[in-house]
């Protein structure tokens, strides 16, 4: 009976020492081990996406489909409300004003037609591509939280915040849209000084002209422009949820790094590909269906501009029947954007790694 008196504070001890052994791997594993796992960045996300093939999908990967399928389903309402708003905000003169215009006010307005069809494309261009990486980016950083949160006690994040969240991060879609319309059509009334209506062009020469007026946007001054202000406000001072101040100290600093203006200068890149291809295409139509004995090698510009003003109502129709969705939509699903989308997600970085992405 006192040998088992004896054995008893030794019982109470190892058990106490076994419950709070569990408590600290339970910390160490959630707090530490989980993070740096996923600090390996896309060597470790190559081998994570191997695994998944093999074994079937993981809850890492289940969580982070999710926020892409929610953005998705939203970028299909969101693509044609941008459009529209480009549309109403850049204005040309329709059909009847320039039959009807006099012989000087006809010449203005066939100008406003060239440059504000030109304008219009590059506003579609830009606009749409940053709303899709940001709305990419926004998704993958809320649902990490979230995921997160979820291997923990801690109370998941505040719905409202959540919201919050998202509305500041449809910037481009407000003040940063009327920004970035001003900017650019300063670009293309630069750039386009020199094209004249009584001119002729070659394909060559307007492929050129849509080439030199990205490189004007992205490079002013042969410098490249930060595009981050479109995408993101200005920090507000009065704001006092701390939640959200994380949330957008974050999405700052991945905006302004490097590794991301890489991404979106990429994704612009694709966009203004598709639409010379487009203008070469028509334009080399029209060429060859001349019946003058000869194939001409240039247009005049009144002949050019129906097929400048085109490209803006070929990528803005809304629906995936119709050629219109498949702009948004290939931009969505551009290898890079879901590999980047999947490495926030999976990421959980310092503010030293942000900027050696």
């Amino acid at each position: 009976m006192e040998a088992a008196k004896d054995r008893l504070p030794k019982l109470i001890a190892i058990i106490l020492g076994i419950l709070v052994s569990y408590r600290i791997l339970k910390f160490a594993f959630l707090r530490l081990i989980i993070p740096r796992l996923l600090q390996h960045g896309t060597a470790y996300l190559a081998s994570s996406m191997t695994m998944v093939d093999e074994s079937g999908p993981d809850q890492t990967r289940r969580c982070w489909q999710r926020a892409q399928n929610y953005g998705h389903n939203i970028l299909r309402k969101l693509a044609p409300i941008m459009f529209q708003r480009i549309d109403r905000k850049i204005i040309l003169p329709t059909t009847d004003q320039l039959r009807n215009a006099a012989k000087e006010e006809k010449k203005k307005l066939f100008n406003d037609v060239m440059r504000g069809s030109v304008t219009r494309v590059f506003v579609a261009i830009y606009s749409v591509s940053m709303m899709i990486l940001s709305m990419r980016l926004s998704n993958s950083l809320l649902e990490r939280y979230n995921y997160l949160d979820s291997l923990s006690d801690e109370e998941p994040m505040d719905e409202k915040t959540q919201q919050r969240y998202l509305e500041i991060n449809q910037h481009i879609q407000g003040k940063g849209l009327e920004d970035l319309i001003s900017a650019i059509s300063v670009e293309v009334d630069l750039e386009m000084e020199n094209y004249h209506l009584e001119k002729k062009y070659t394909t060559q020469q307007i492929v050129d002209l849509y080439n030199s007026i990205k490189r004007r946007i992205d490079a002013p001054d042969g410098k490249h422009r930060p595009l981050f202000p479109f995408l993101i406000p200005e920090d507000d001072p009065s704001e006092q949820d701390e939640q959200l101040l994380c949330l957008l100290n974050e999405t700052r600093d991945i905006v302004e790094s490097e590794h991301f203006q890489g991404i979106l200068y990429k994704t612009l890149e694709h966009a203004t590909n598709d639409v010379t291809k487009s203008i070469q295409t028509q334009m080399d139509t029209l060429l060859n269906s001349q019946k003058n004995g000869q194939v001409p090698t240039s247009l005049p510009m009144p002949q050019i501009i129906p097929i400048l003003r085109r490209q803006f109502d070929r990528i803005s129709l809304d629906t995936e029947e119709r050629d219109g969705f498949s702009f948004a939509e290939s931009q969505w699903r551009q290898p890079e954007l879901e590999d980047y989308s999947f490495f926030i997600f999976s990421s959980a970085y310092d503010d030293n790694e942000i900027h050696q992405m």
